[in-house]
C-alpha cells in the first residue's frame, strides 16, 4: 500500500515537475537479481531470469530504477497470463558503449503495432 502512494505521490511531483532524481553510481546487477527474486514470489506460472554482467555500473536514481523496473516486469507478468518466460537483461548499449540497455522480454500478447509509439505516454 506504501508503494502505491509513494506511486501516486510521484506522479502528482511529475505533472508538477517537482520530482527529484538524485542519480548515483550504482552496481546494478544485484538491483536486477533483487528485483526478479521479489517478483518472482508473486507468479507461479511464470519463470522470471535476469541477466546482467556484475561489473556493470550505472549512474541512476535507485528508487526510480527499482520503480520503473518493477513496473515493467510486472506488466509482463500481467500481459502473459498463460505464464512462461519472463527475461530481465543490463548489458552495455552495443551503439553507444558508454550507455547501459535494459530491457524485459516476455511471451505475451504483445502490444498492437498502432499503439507501439504510445507506450510511454501517459494515460
Amino acid at each position: 500500500m506504501l508503494q502505491i502512494v509513494n506511486d501516486l505521490l510521484d506522479i502528482s511531483r511529475m505533472e508538477l515537475d517537482r520530482l527529484s532524481i538524485e542519480p548515483r553510481d550504482v552496481a546494478i546487477a544485484p538491483e536486477i537479481q533483487q528485483i526478479v527474486r521479489n517478483l518472482a514470489t508473486t507468479t507461479e506460472i511464470h519463470t522470471l531470469n535476469a541477466e546482467c554482467a556484475d561489473s556493470l555500473i550505472v549512474s541512476v536514481d535507485p528508487i526510480r530504477f527499482w520503480q520503473v523496473l518493477q513496473n515493467l516486469i510486472t506488466n509482463a507478468i500481467r500481459y502473459s497470463p498463460d505464464g512462461g518466460e519472463i527475461d530481465v537483461r543490463g548489458e552495455v548499449d552495443p551503439e553507444v558503449p558508454t550507455h547501459a540497455r535494459f530491457s524485459v522480454r516476455d511471451r505475451g500478447i504483445g502490444i498492437a503495432d498502432d499503439q507501439i509509439d504510445r507506450v510511454l505516454e501517459k494515460f
